[in-house]
C-alpha cells in the first residue's frame, strides 16, 4: 500500500507563513521570543531591563523612518544578543524576511550559526517550533523555517554581496571586515542587496571602533561627530549621530557617558602615567580613579550606581542638540565603554593601565590599542602621534634675528623659484637642517633689483629671461651667504642651492650658462625644471 503524506500535517506545517505580522517593537519581540543559552553566558529570556541603552536600536530596526542602523559600542555591551538574536527573534515571531547576517570570515560566520544562533533558537519554545522537519532546510550557512523565514550566514566575499535579494542585512563587528570588497565599502555593497524592498528594508551594522587615527590635532566641527577615521564610525558620522546621556544622580543634570576615559576625569596625563606606572600599585591606582564625575556638577559616581544611570538614560541624536530637524536614513548610535552593563569600570581602568605599563616597558602599543577599542569604544591615537607630543607649527615657532640659525643647525639648504614677466624676480627660501630630521626655515626673501642701472635713476627690474648677467646675482646673495649659529657665533654657508630652470624663453639657457659660470660653488647647483604632463616621472636626472 502506498504512503501519503497527511494533508493536516502539510497544512498545519503552512499556517504559520499565512499569520500576520504582529505590530510590535523590535525590543518586545526580542523580549516575548528569546531565550538565551548558558552558551551566551547566560541562561534565562533576554531582558531588555538588562541593556536599555539597546532598546532604540533595536526599535529603529523596524523602522520606515530609516533603512539603516549603525550602533558602535564597547565589548561586553550585549549589542550580540540584542541586535543579532534579539532581531532575529523578533523576525521570526513576526515579520518574516529573507535575511542575511555576515560576519568577518567565513569560519566566524559558522560559529555565529552554530554557536550563537542554534543554541538560541533551540533554547527558545518560540523559536525552535519553527525549525523545519527537513535536514537540508537547517545547515550552518542557511536555515529555512516553517513560516518561509530564510537566514543566510555569510562573509565578505563577491559572490555574497552579489546578485541575492535580502529584505534584512545584519553586518557584525563590522570594523574587522575587508576595507573594500569588489572595489566598494561591504556595508554600501550589503545595503544594495535590500533595495528593491524600499521602505520594507533595514541593514544593521555593528561594531566596536577599530581604526586608528592619524591626525592628533582633529577636533569635532559638531557636538557628537566622530573622528575621520572610516570604518563603522565613517557610516555613524553619515547618521543622526545619537549619543547615551546619564541624569545625574546629585545635581539631575544630563551628561554624556562618552566613549575613552573622559569621565575618570582625575586620572593623570598619559605622559605622566606612562612615567610614574613602573613602579606603582595598579590596583592601588585602579581603587583611586574607578570612579567618574559629574561634568556639571563635579560630584563623584561609584560603579554601584551605573544600573540606575542606565535605567534613567536616554539617547539624544546631535539634531536635536543644535535645535533642527534630522534629514538622515541612518539611525546612528555610539556609546561609550562606561555605560557597557557586563563590563566594569574597575575592568576598563585596569586593563588601560597595564597596557600603559607594558608600553613603558616594552614600547608595545598591542594591549594599549586592544584597550582602547574593545573597552572605551575609541578609535586609537598612537601615543607617538599624541596631541601632547606633537605641537602645531605655531606653537613650535622660534623667533631668530635674520642670518642667525638654532645652535642645532648642522647644514642649510637653499631653494630658488623664478618667476617672470611684470612682476620678474628670484624667489628665495633658506631652511636649517639638524639631527633626527628637524628643520627650521631661517629665511625667506624676493630679489627684485638688477646690478644694471636704470636710466631712470636705480637699479633696472631683474629679468631672468632676457638678461644673462641678472643670474649672477645668486652666486653673491644666495651662493656666497653665510649664517652663524646661537651657538658661539660658528658660522654655515648654504651647503645645496635648488634653482628653478624653467619658465619663459631664455630662463634655462640662462640658468645653464650662470651655473658654468659659478666655479667652484658648481657642485652645490642642483636646477630643476618642472614637468606638467600627466604621466612624467617625479625625479628624471
Amino acid at each position: 500500500m502506498a504512503n501519503f503524506a497527511d494533508p493536516f500535517a502539510a497544512a498545519s506545517e503552512c499556517i504559520a507563513a499565512m499569520e500576520k505580522p504582529r505590530r510590535v517593537s523590535v525590543s518586545q519581540g526580542a523580549s516575548d521570543a528569546l531565550v538565551l543559552s548558558d552558551a551566551s553566558g547566560y541562561s534565562g529570556p533576554w531582558d531588555s531591563s538588562q541593556v536599555p541603552y539597546l532598546i532604540k536600536p533595536m526599535d529603529c530596526l523596524a523602522s520606515r523612518h530609516y533603512e539603516a542602523v549603525c550602533y558602535v559600542g564597547p565589548a561586553r555591551s550585549g549589542k550580540t544578543a540584542g541586535l543579532i538574536l534579539g532581531w532575529l527573534a523578533h523576525n521570526m515571531t513576526n515579520d518574516i524576511g529573507r535575511m542575511m547576517v555576515m560576519h568577518m570570515t567565513e569560519k566566524k560566520a559558522i560559529m555565529l550559526s552554530k554557536l550563537d544562533v542554534d543554541p538560541a533558537i533551540e533554547s527558545s519554545p518560540k523559536l525552535r517550533v519553527l525549525r523545519s522537519a527537513r535536514a537540508h532546510d537547517d545547515n550552518i550557512g542557511l536555515k529555512i523555517f516553517k513560516n518561509g523565514m530564510a537566514v543566510r550566514f555569510a562573509h565578505p566575499s563577491p559572490s555574497e554581496l552579489a546578485g541575492t535579494t535580502y529584505r534584512y542585512v545584519a553586518l557584525t563587528d563590522y570594523d574587522r571586515f575587508p576595507r573594500s570588497v569588489a572595489g566598494g565599502e561591504v556595508f554600501d555593497t550589503a545595503h544594495k542587496r535590500t533595495e528593491t524592498l524600499m521602505s520594507r528594508r533595514m541593514t544593521m551594522v555593528e561594531s566596536s571602533p577599530e581604526r586608528r587615527q592619524v591626525d592628533p590635532h582633529w577636533k569635532p566641527q559638531t557636538p557628537h561627530e566622530a573622528p575621520p577615521v572610516g570604518g563603522v564610525l565613517g557610516i555613524y558620522n553619515r547618521g543622526d549621530r545619537h549619543r547615551w546621556y546619564w541624569k545625574c544622580i546629585h545635581c539631575g543634570e544630563d551628561f554624556e557617558a562618552s566613549p575613552g576615559l573622559e569621565l575618570f576625569a582625575s586620572l593623570p596625563p598619559f605622559d605622566d602615567l606612562a612615567h610614574m606606572i613602573r613602579g606603582t600599585d595598579i590596583e592601588a591606582l585602579v581603587d583611586k580613579h574607578a570612579v567618574i564625575f559629574c561634568p556639571h556638577c563635579g560630584a563623584a559616581i561609584e560603579q554601584k550606581y551605573q544600573n540606575l544611570l542606565n535605567a534613567d538614560g536616554r539617547w539624544i541624536n546631535e539634531a536635536e542638540l543644535l535645535g533642527r530637524s534630522s534629514e538622515s536614513t541612518i539611525a546612528s548610535f555610539w556609546q561609550g565603554g562606561v555605560a557597557a552593563s557586563y563590563q566594569t569600570w574597575r575592568g576598563i581602568l585596569g586593563r588601560y593601565l597595564q597596557a600603559v605599563r607594558d608600553y613603558a616597558m616594552t614600547g608595545s602599543d598591542d594591549a594599549l590599542e586592544s584597550s582602547t577599542y574593545t573597552d572605551q569604544a575609541m578609535p586609537y591615537l598612537p601615543p607617538e602621534l599624541a596631541a601632547s607630543k606633537i605641537k602645531r607649527a605655531e606653537e613650535l615657532a622660534e623667533d631668530f634675528e635674520r642670518y642667525i640659525v638654532p645652535a642645532d643647525a648642522r647644514f642649510l639648504v637653499a631653494s630658488v623659484d623664478v618667476q617672470g614677466g611684470r612682476d620678474s624676480r628670484f624667489v628665495v627660501q633658506v631652511h636649517a637642517h639638524g639631527p633626527n630630521m628637524e628643520q627650521w626655515l631661517v629665511d625667506r626673501y624676493s630679489i627684485t633689483d638688477s646690478t644694471r642701472e636704470n636710466p631712470e635713476g636705480g637699479f633696472a627690474r631683474i629679468d631672468p629671461a632676457s638678461h644673462a648677467e641678472d643670474w649672477d646675482i645668486l652666486t653673491d646673495k644666495v651662493v656666497a651667504a653665510t649664517y652663524r649659529t646661537t651657538k658661539d657665533g660658528e658660522e654655515l654657508r648654504v651647503h645645496a642651492i635648488i634653482v628653478d630652470s624653467g619658465g619663459e624663453d631664455g630662463v634655462t639657457e640662462n640658468a645653464y650658462a650662470w651655473w658654468a659660470r659659478t666655479g667652484e660653488y658648481a657642485h652645490k647647483i642642483i636646477l630643476y625644471k618642472g614637468a606638467s604632463t600627466r604621466y612624467a616621472p617625479i625625479i628624471k636626472v
